[in-house]
């Protein structure tokens, strides 16, 4: 796929300002691109799961970059998507842009008078869910970055002219206020209010679902959900696992969630089917398949009763 000749087709004959078309690039490099799950297992002093190659993989993700021209894998970490979006504003608009290390050398962003950071508050996802972002951050100076106190009203407007939003960025709060009130008028008990919060948030993220195909965007998009529908204290309650497949580059993921929930556990897992992963309960029994049969930490979590 040649990512440099589908948005500068997509910018031609836009009258918009240089702005709007830096976040445009911003908001499609995170609609193109997700983040590689295989990242959080490869560090080199933590190898305890004996992965294939683990220091040779881990450098071509830190130091590889993406042929814009000729895109054949849209996983990153914040080094390639930095790379891949300075190109993208170098080679479409000549805006010069630096990609900028911490002090610490282990994440990177960019900057170009504002700042522009995908991966850190996951703006990969966020912005496929149609959320506002939190790693675009205007600049008052081209000079040196002094940041924009009206920054949020200003990146609103230009996303309304961009089309990235009509009025307002997705609210799941409507959709929360309005469940709690029929769990309530119904006048359900804990188990019945467990699964009628339980079906209601499947269902909202098989909404989402065709806009977060990859494992690392639907692991994120349940995370959001579960922090929405349920209360903070049911997060005592809940345990999410990663496991994984790594024997062909592309890794197979699946995240299996447990839930000890009035003197049960519950079983959920996002599993890859056809082109998307799906959300949906699971036995005791798949608990045990996945875990013998996949890697990850922490899996035997998963089989204390």
């Amino acid at each position: 796929m040649n990512i440099l000749q589908i948005l500068n087709e997509e910018l031609k004959n836009k009258n918009w300002s240089l702005e709007e078309k830096e976040r445009y690039l911003y908001l499609r490099s995170c609609q193109l691109f997700t983040f590689d799950t295989r990242y959080y297992f490869l560090n080199p002093n933590m190898n305890s799961l004996k992965i294939n190659n683990s220091i040779s993989l881990l450098d071509t993700i830190n130091n590889e970059e993406i042929d814009l021209k000729n895109v054949t894998d849209n996983r990153v970490n914040c080094r390639k998507w930095s790379k891949a979006y300075k190109k993208m504003l170098e080679e479409l608009l000549d805006v010069h842009a630096e990609c900028v290390e911490n002090l610490f050398e282990d994440h990177a962003f960019v900057s170009f008078g504002h700042k522009a950071d995908a991966t850190t508050n996951s703006d990969l996802t966020r912005v496929k869910m149609h959320l506002d972002t939190l790693g675009y951050e205007l600049s008052t100076s081209k000079e040196k970055f002094l940041y924009d106190n009206k920054s949020d009203f200003k990146i609103k407007a230009m996303d309304k002219n961009i089309g990235y939003i009509e009025n307002s960025y997705w609210k799941i709060d409507k959709i929360i206020d309005c469940l709690q009130e029929k769990s309530k008028s119904s006048d359900l008990d804990s188990t019945s209010s467990f699964f009628f919060l339980m079906n209601h948030l499947q269902d909202t993220y098989h909404n989402l679902s065709s806009c977060v195909k990859y494992p690392e965007d639907a692991s994120f998009s349940i995370s959001y959900l579960f922090r929405h529908f349920f209360f903070t204290e049911f997060y005592d309650h809940l345990l999410s696992v990663t496991l994984f497949d790594d024997s062909k580059d592309f890794w197979n993921f699946v995240v299996l969630y447990k839930i000890n929930y009035l003197e049960t556990a519950f079983y959920y897992a996002l599993i890859q089917e056809e082109s998307i992963y799906n959300f949906r309960e699971i036995s005791y029994q798949d608990i045990i398949h996945y875990t013998n049969s996949l890697k990850g930490y922490n899996k035997e979590l998963l089989l204390k009763k």
